[in-house]
């Protein structure tokens, strides 16, 4: 029932009114089911579906390029960053309306590649994989640490999300 334009858009997911076949859709449908909270897979920036205007191409977010950018996939305006936040914070803000809490998927558990961090050090790098990427960060390392401290209240403060699943 979302209009086509803005199906697996930020605003879509909260665009009210939408009906398919007579039933509701989107934050209506939400509302309806009772819920308390919507979580969301990884929402920020991530690698393999780097041509945005490649609608066929499809991925889950679990290859993260940048942990402080919301995909611009998932963007009206993807080549436009500043309405990008936008856009994120009133699919925030509307969820919040409605009555629902907002919980994130993160990964901070490795990168899409160590070329997104090695060029600081490659001690960001957990020498053994344990991700079964390749690319597993060291949470142990303060500047990692730090790093996803920083990010997770960044996602709170600017954005107003209410909560987090690691993965």
């Amino acid at each position: 029932g979302v209009p086509a334009d803005k199906r697996g858009k930020f605003l879509g997911l909260v665009e009210p009114g939408t009906t398919h076949n007579g039933q509701k859709t989107g934050l209506d449908h939400l509302v309806e089911l009772g819920i308390s909270h919507v979580q969301l897979m990884p929402v920020y920036d991530f690698a393999s579906c780097p041509n945005v205007t490649d609608q066929a191409c499809y991925n889950w977010g679990y290859d993260p390029r940048n942990f402080n950018v919301p995909e611009e996939r998932y963007s009206l305006t993807p080549f436009d960053y500043e309405n990008r936040l936008v856009e994120f914070k009133k699919m925030v803000d509307r969820l919040h309306q409605a009555g629902l809490r907002v919980i994130i998927d993160v990964v901070y558990n490795h990168t899409f590649q160590k070329a997104m961090l090695e060029p600081i050090t490659s001690r960001y790098y957990t020498a053994t994989d344990l991700s079964g990427t390749g690319n597993s960060l060291d949470a142990n390392v303060p500047m990692v640490s730090r790093m996803i401290r920083d990010s997770l209240e960044y996602w709170v403060r600017e954005f107003n999300v209410d909560g987090f699943r690691f993965d």
